[in-house]
């Protein structure tokens, strides 16, 4: 996974593509693997150097968690819903702080990517946690 994660920054968006759809296949497989999933996102945009890449990767990783059901086939509404209450479960606040920690430390442009990534997040959580009520 640490070897991934870096690959949803490359510059090629086939690469961003097959990384994301990776991780989606492994969460599938491993649910209980999303914990890691987001502590190996959350060390990865505190330590990289490479601004170019962290900026991407920001960008990119909101998109692993839409899932790819269409609410247009009512039979996989409740594979949306489940996986909702599956993402609902887990402790965020990791890859919260480092989008924060990046809001406060970088330039405009990468702070401008962690806020709107964080406010994704924050808008799917919530309507997550609503939908487990």
């Amino acid at each position: 996974m640490p070897n991934l994660v870096p690959k949803l920054g490359s510059s090629k968006i086939t690469v961003r593509k097959i990384s994301i759809q990776a991780i989606q296949a492994f969460l599938r497989l491993k649910p209980d693997a999303l914990g890691s999933v987001l502590k190996t996102l959350s060390s990865f945009l505190l330590t990289s150097t490479d601004r170019a890449t962290k900026g991407e990767v920001v960008k990119e990783f909101p998109a692993m968690f839409i899932p790819e059901v269409s609410p247009y086939f009512g039979n996989q509404l409740s594979r949306f819903v489940a996986r909702a209450l599956q993402l609902a479960q887990w402790d965020w606040s990791t890859l919260l702080d480092a989008l924060t920690k990046l809001m406060a430390t970088s330039e405009t442009e990468l702070a401008e990517g962690a806020a709107l990534a964080a406010k994704k997040l924050d808008g799917k959580l919530c309507l997550e946690y609503a939908t487990k009520r």
